[in-house]
């Protein structure tokens, strides 16, 4: 009952955001949206309710809906926004066999992975030392300044495990808390939906053949299908950081309300569950400066201002109750390294590179830059790849800051070779999907399309 109430909650506020978002983006948001939201939620009452309890989380959940059909009913009955009886118009246009090839595919795929994610309880060492372990704490003793994140030592011992944003350990104690042995339904509700919305968002800008070849590149690249069945922060993120980029670039470059508001919401939530792809939130903050310049336009720049806010709130409360601060991994001022700097880079493009890890992946996206130099000359997609460029150049930087003095930025299982490898994940499908939306190749799989649709 209770996941039922968080997927009505996510796919109502999606309704109310817009009426311009289809079928198919609305259920792919509804479980991602109606999670993050949960979190929050769990947040809020610790906060006000100095517990969290699954009754204070339905009542905030059934609240918010409340809400959400009153504005709905607002609108209806002020004329602004009328109650429009649904129409459904099959439309086989965009169906071809390539199509059903590759969707055949992606669904094996994804059926497969799932299962195994399913049927084994989390065994990742980040997650027993880290996400699980706070899930644990906060399912038993109703608090996320529990025992164990206001331990020193044990938040010393763990390491980093601990320190970050709270929306996995608060989604995950939402499991425990309603008696299931393990938390693995939640990687489940956030990796499954967001095939389907990749390609629902891609299809804003690209053919049908195109949107499912590229998903289906999203869903093999090796570190993101094997953590298809981890109960780790990093596809979570990704969903959130990389559908906000997204549902930004739908706005940006087609001005389709309500996809603004909801980037900034995906973004607030991104940053709610890893503090890192702040660099993500700086990059579409400078666009929305670019607008507001050019534009005299000042909405991007409050909404994406205003998903600031969760990075803000977690870093004070944070600061206020774990008793190690996050900054304590980095030089605190800056510095020039050049051979530091040589093998931070070096480093990172051999993890990009690597078969094992993103093999193709990057490959593609870099392809595709050189492809399309000619169309970026002229201004084609460059907000993509400058959101791209700033997120990923500031998040490599974010390494270089750190301080190695014991050895461990570039050692085995150390920072660069395990977290930047992991936080590559967001990059991941916003380089595939630059790709795709590139206009050359877009161009070729537009003739391809057309060939072989009915």
């Amino acid at each position: 009952m209770l996941f039922v109430l968080i997927f009505i909650t996510g796919f109502i506020l999606v309704t109310t955001i817009s009426k311009h978002f289809t079928l198919l983006e609305k259920l792919a948001f509804a479980f991602p949206i109606g999670l993050g939201l949960s979190s929050l939620f769990m947040f809020i009452s610790d906060i006000l309710f100095h517990t969290i309890t699954l009754g204070y989380l339905q009542l905030l959940l059934l609240l918010c809906i409340a809400i959400c059909v009153g504005v709905l009913a607002f609108l209806h009955f002020k004329g602004i926004r009328p109650f429009e009886k649904p129409v459904i118009k099959p439309d086989f246009k965009w169906f071809n066999l390539v199509w059903l090839v590759f969707a055949g595919m992606t669904t094996y795929l994804v059926w497969g992975i799932t299962t195994k994610c399913l049927y084994w309880p989390p065994a990742e060492f980040d997650t027993i030392e880290g996400y699980d372990l706070l899930s644990k704490a906060i399912a038993h003793e109703g608090h996320l300044a529990n025992s164990i994140l206001t331990n020193k030592a044990i938040v010393e011992g763990c390491g980093p495990r601990l320190l970050y944003p709270p929306l996995l350990a608060l989604d995950n104690a939402i499991c425990y808390m309603n008696g299931m042995d393990t938390p693995k339904l939640i990687n489940t509700l956030f990796f499954v939906p967001w095939v389907f919305l990749f390609y629902a968002l891609l299809r804003r800008f690209v053919s049908s053949t195109s949107a499912i070849f590229f998903t289906l590149f999203m869903v093999i690249t090796p570190e993101m299908f094997a953590h298809g069945a981890f109960s780790l922060t990093n596809y979570p993120c990704t969903v959130y950081t990389a559908g906000a980029v997204l549902c930004f670039l739908v706005w940006y470059e087609k001005r389709v309300p309500g996809f603004l508001a909801t980037a900034a919401l995906l973004m607030a939530l991104g940053m709610w569950t890893r503090s890192d792809v702040v660099m993500v939130a700086g990059a579409l903050l400078l666009v929305s400066v670019f607008v507001l310049i050019k534009e005299k336009n000042v909405k991007p720049l409050l909404f994406i201002g205003a998903s600031m806010s969760t990075f803000v709130i977690w870093s004070l409360y944070s600061k206020s109750v774990i008793p190690k601060s996050q900054g304590g991994f980095f030089i605190d001022h800056l510095f020039w390294n050049s051979e530091k700097l040589g093998q931070v880079l070096s480093t990172a493009w051999g993890i990009m590179t690597n078969p094992q890890t993103y093999a193709w992946t990057f490959w593609i996206f870099v392809l595709a830059v050189l492809v399309n130099i000619p169309a970026i000359i002229k201004k084609d997609n460059w907000a993509f790849l400058f959101i791209i460029a700033v997120a990923l150049g500031g998040y490599t930087l974010l390494y270089y800051q750190m301080d190695n003095t014991d050895g461990t930025l570039f050692s085995n299982g150390g920072w660069m070779l395990s977290g930047y490898k992991r936080g590559l994940f967001v990059y991941a499908p916003l380089g595939l999907a630059y790709a795709a939306m590139s206009k050359h190749i877009n161009w070729v799989f537009e003739k391809l399309n057309s060939w072989l649709t009915f």
